[in-house]
């Protein structure tokens, strides 16, 4: 592999020679001033290019000027940053044009020659490095028009906490979460790669390897849809989707608008799986609590050719606004019926229907003994303290766990997640 080092300080740069050239890298330019290493990156076009930012003749941010004006000649060049400093504004425009390989490392967190070894070779290879200390940085200024700029507190917040290498808000209680055989809170260096340039009106943030890509419009969208799915439940139930999903098919019961159904599909894209993989059944009659003269009631609902409640528009133009039609298979009908003639093993079932005790019941038992082998049952509004919420949904959790089939794995506000023990056989579809 062809590397160029753009270093002034020369024991450094002789050292950073040594080094790659101990590890197999051929570097067939080592220069101490920002006009030869510009020279050296256009004319040589090498596999990646080493770069400090404070370059002769200014000192100033020289290198980060070359890096982006050689990334103009020769667009995807992979380019690492290397320097004691972040400079944030030529930094975000570095870390802006989305095409090839691109890392930012700061030279005091960098501790093995490994960890840098590794760090090159991935952004030779078209990924992303970023130092958690420059990705916190560069989210304490940012300019209105930038995709940092465009997230809420909450999910910076969250992004921070992944580049720190710590897990999401939401932990689950085993050591880690996977995706289909990913590790979605991967320890040791933090690696980002960009996605594929999500096109004009979207935007994504960058992603941990084998974390998921967070689609930011389509986590927006189910936010921003109508329904009683607070967002932290909601990251959590897509964490839980991602993780499950290659066990089977996931099973919603109670799709109301859409809310949780797009938090679903939001977790079942980062497992890349083969879609459709998300089925939502209701018979879109809404609950008891939707009904008129109930708290929860929505004129707008009623079907004026009927007059009764259909929330079944509302959930297919949720899905349509979101781009997710072809995420998901609606079934309209009660959940015992449906389940007479849709067996499973699933991966993930989602239990958000009906709040009355039988309707809870009938949940539980239609549908738990089709949940696969480590695979899930989640139940929402659980609540164990009867002055927070009905207890419908907190008994068939608590018979869940009673009944020694599953343990639970993750709490998230209402949410909880059981995994099915792994012993016995899957169930057979009929």
């Amino acid at each position: 592999m062809r590397v160029v080092i753009g270093e002034d300080l020369y024991l450094l740069r002789e050292g950073l020679v040594r080094l790659l050239e101990a590890h197999g890298f051929s570097v067939i330019a080592a220069v101490p001033t920002a006009p030869e290493l510009l020279e050296a990156l256009i004319s040589l076009k090498p596999d990646v290019g080493v770069v400090d930012v404070r370059l002769p003749p200014t000192h100033t941010d020289d290198g980060l000027q070359v890096a982006i004006a050689a990334r103009r000649e020769h667009p995807g060049l992979p380019i690492l940053v290397l320097s004691q400093y972040v400079e944030q504004l030529y930094a975000r425009e570095l870390l802006a044009d989305a095409v090839g390989g691109i890392g930012y490392l700061l030279k005091d967190r960098v501790f093995s020659d490994d960890q840098f070894v590794s760090a090159l070779r991935t952004v030779a290879g078209g990924g992303t490095v970023l130092d958690p200390e420059v990705v916190s940085r560069l989210m304490t200024r940012h300019s209105r028009d930038e995709p940092l700029a465009q997230l809420t507190p909450r999910e910076r917040e969250v992004l921070a906490l992944m580049a720190e290498g710590r897990p999401a808000p939401v932990h689950y209680r085993e050591s880690r979460v996977e995706a289909c055989g990913r590790d979605l809170h991967p320890a040791g260096a933090r690696t980002f790669r960009r996605r594929q340039s999500p096109g004009p009106g979207r935007r994504h943030l960058p992603e941990l390897v084998g974390w998921w890509p967070v689609t930011v419009d389509l986590i927006e969208a189910a936010r921003a849809a109508e329904g009683f799915m607070p967002h932290d439940e909601g990251l959590a139930l897509a964490e839980t989707a991602a993780k499950y999903v290659c066990q089977g098919p996931v099973l919603e019961l109670g799709s109301y608008r859409g809310k949780s159904t797009l938090y679903l599909v939001t977790g079942v894209r980062q497992a890349d799986v083969t879609k459709p993989q998300v089925i939502t059944v209701d018979h879109h009659r809404g609950s008891e609590e939707h009904q008129p003269g109930w708290e929860y009631h929505d004129p707008g609902l009623v079907d004026q050719s009927t007059g009764k409640l259909d929330t079944l528009p509302s959930l297919r133009a949720t899905l349509a606004h979101a781009d997710a039609e072809d995420d998901v298979i609606v079934v309209v009908g009660r959940s015992a019926d449906v389940a007479r003639h849709l067996d499973g093993p699933f991966g993930l079932v989602f239990i958000d229907g009906g709040h009355t005790e039988a309707a809870a019941i009938t949940d539980y038992e239609s549908w738990a003994p089709h949940v696969a082998l480590n695979g899930a049952l989640a139940i929402h509004d659980v609540f164990p303290d009867p002055a927070d919420g009905g207890q419908a949904p907190y008994r068939i959790y608590r018979r869940a766990l009673d009944s020694g089939e599953f343990t639970e794995v993750l709490v998230a506000g209402s949410l909880r997640v059981l995994q099915r023990r792994g012993h016995g056989t899957n169930p057979t579809p009929s």
